[in-house]
């Protein structure tokens, strides 16, 4: 898939005054919410280490909290997105892009709207993917809002 837009080129950075594009591959939904729920047990216990540390809490206090979080988490992906990136982390959509289109070429090698960007880790964070809203699932709405 492509991505477009005039986003920033680095996480802080000014939009770009150049339209710019990127191929990204597209990824499974299982393999997304697996890369966006390990960074978030990542990022969570990080933060939870340095609380039990500043309180005196026990190790086993920190892993007992840790447990009840993962447990009680949904996924951080959804059902209505495609996700994609290119080998997680060199590329991306930035601040800036969203909103923006991802294409797909069709069979006859047009290009075809398959998402719209949504949200990320940052830009080009290298644990995961890039989150783009399934165009495919609002069609019957689009098709309607477009007349």
């Amino acid at each position: 898939a492509k991505v477009i837009g005039w986003g920033a080129l680095n996480p802080g950075g000014q939009s770009s005054r150049y339209l710019r594009e990127t191929r990204l591959a597209v990824v499974d939904r299982k393999t997304c919410d697996s890369t966006h729920a390990s960074y978030r047990e990542k990022q969570s216990r990080a933060i939870i280490s340095e609380v039990v540390n500043m309180i005196g809490l026990a190790k086993t206090a920190e892993d007992r909290i840790i447990k009840v979080i993962a447990e009680g988490a949904e996924s951080p992906v959804g059902e209505n997105v495609i996700c994609a990136g290119a080998d997680i982390g060199q590329r991306s959509a930035c601040f800036g892009d969203s909103g923006g289109p991802l294409f797909a070429e069709a069979e006859d090698g047009t290009p075809t709207q398959i998402g719209v960007v949504s949200w990320g880790v940052g830009c080009s964070t290298r644990e995961v993917y890039g989150v783009f809203t399934d165009v495919t699932r609002y069609g019957d709405w689009l098709r309607a809002e477009m007349k």
